[in-house]
């Protein structure tokens, strides 16, 4: 199956849908696009036959895939995005008036390229179209299962419900249960806020209508983002204790630096950071 895109650019740069007798090139290599216009096919631009576009991460479109994509407005929508230290261009799914953006995953994909993605667009987030027999029923027969605490609920069988590569991941993962089809029992998204500590990942249910609404308006993104540097903190605190811990450098140690020199020793740098970091976290929760 071809790549296909809604949109292209003219000569002038101006993004354009699919028509005839328009002169239209791909926006990630620049080659000659064909405007298909069928019966069938959503109508589209493809490359010509057995020209490849540089852009690797670009996939064959399912409905799923579209549907989600025309929640969104179209100036959101097949956004050229390019790093101007290494020239890598990338089209994104959708990317918000904020540069946040939103990536629809209906395949399996790789771990490297889940890492490679999310190290070039950075602020995003993941949808992932769990619609399948196989994952619903484990959605049915399992649940998710955990516990409530301060953050909300942490959820402790993820892997038992969801494919190893998608757990803990450094973005927001959103699941979608429901597909293409309009099974009403399905209709939540279930947002992943990771905590960066081995599988603990926190889960936040909101409804389908919510979720578009919140991404468009940005708010959601905001509280998004808030709920995961909240979760976060306290495990990177734990972190950065046991790793100065490793080293000999205790909490009672911690809250008497006021300085990168205590009892006769000189901290290096890396280590003089973490103990900040301690000491401002540790300040915040007494307080």
């Amino acid at each position: 199956m071809s790549i296909r895109l809604r949109f292209a650019i003219t000569k002038d740069g101006t993004r354009v849908e699919p028509q005839r007798d328009v002169e239209a090139f791909c926006p990630v290599c620049n080659k000659p696009l064909v405007a298909k216009l069928g019966l069938v096919n959503a109508h589209h631009w493809a490359h010509k036959n057995g020209v490849k576009c540089t852009d690797t991460w670009l996939s064959p479109e399912t409905k799923w895939h579209n549907n989600w994509k025309n929640k969104f407005p179209k100036e959101w929508q097949e956004i050229r995005c390019k790093d101007n230290e290494t020239g890598e261009i990338h089209i994104a799914d959708v990317k918000t008036t904020s540069g946040f953006v939103i990536e629809f995953q209906h395949s399996p994909i790789e771990l490297e390229e889940i890492e490679s993605r999310e190290n070039f667009y950075k602020d995003m987030l993941w949808v992932l179209d769990l619609g399948k027999p196989g994952y619903r029923n484990l959605l049915t027969s399992k649940h998710f299962r955990g516990e409530f605490d301060n953050f909300g609920f942490r959820c402790t069988n993820l892997n038992e419900l969801i494919p190893p590569e998608w757990i803990n991941r450094n973005s927001i993962i959103c699941l979608d249960y429901l597909g293409n089809s309009e099974l009403y029992e399905f209709r939540q998204i279930y947002c992943l806020i990771p905590t960066g500590y081995k599988d603990a990942t926190y889960l936040y249910e909101l409804g389908r209508e919510d979720f578009i609404t919140g991404i468009v308006n940005n708010k959601l993104v905001v509280d998004l983002k808030e709920r995961k540097e909240k979760i976060q903190e306290p495990f990177r605190f734990s972190k950065t204790l046991r790793a100065l811990n490793e080293k000999g450098i205790h909490l009672n140690q911690l809250n008497k630096s006021h300085n990168q020199q205590y009892q006769s020793r000189t901290y290096s740098e890396s280590e003089w950071q973490k103990i900040k970091t301690i000491q401002n976290y540790y300040k915040k929760t007494k307080s």
